[in-house]
């Protein structure tokens, strides 16, 4: 066993050192750090053996925020209103592998009636301009969603305007594509 243990340790140590590595590469192309796919992967990997026996809402949430961490964002920008736009995003219920998620277009009001719906959060009517301002703008911004993928001519001021995660992204996330890529914002 401690072998095993020995093993475990030097392949984490040779994967921070590949990560480290690649995020080099990654700033001397002048690349935003947050649209790295070895991100992705390197989060993939994390829970990779996890169990997912306990299918809490905390549980959900917690790793929802460790994605967003990986993904370079900021402890202001890991708050549980990301956490549960992420899973509202994806479509992915406390029960539900990462590898099951779907990745609907949705509105801000759909995501909030989401949320309340599957992880008992309730939010506020009057919280959507914080969830458009400080959560999606954030993560259009990033690359990680897509604005109206349906109609990228849709007025700003439309109640139609809506968010999908980035497809390239949710294919990473379900293991669609298990390559590290560069991802281009639009």
């Amino acid at each position: 066993m401690v072998w095993l243990d020995r093993r475990r340790h030097v392949e984490q140590q040779l994967t921070a050192q590949a990560l480290q590595r690649h995020e080099a590469a990654v700033g001397s192309l002048g690349l935003p750090r947050s649209l790295d796919s070895a991100r992705i992967l390197h989060f993939l990997e994390i829970r990779k053996d996890r169990e997912y026996a306990d299918a809490s809402t905390a549980f959900r949430l917690q790793e929802a925020r460790v994605f967003l961490r990986v993904l370079g964002f900021d402890e202001e920008y890991c708050n549980d209103r990301s956490a549960y736009a992420v899973l509202a995003l994806l479509s992915l219920r406390p029960e539900m592998k990462w590898a099951q998620a779907s990745n609907p277009i949705l509105r801000i009001t759909e995501m909030m009636a989401w949320i309340e719906e599957v992880y008992g959060k309730r939010y506020a009517a009057n919280t959507r301009e914080s969830f458009r301002r400080h959560t999606l703008l954030q993560f259009h911004h990033v690359g990680l969603v897509v604005q109206n993928p349906d109609r990228p001519d849709r007025p700003a001021n439309s109640p139609r305007w809506c968010y999908q995660i980035r497809p390239t992204i949710h294919s990473m996330l379900t293991g669609r594509i298990r390559q590290p890529l560069f991802l281009e914002a639009d």
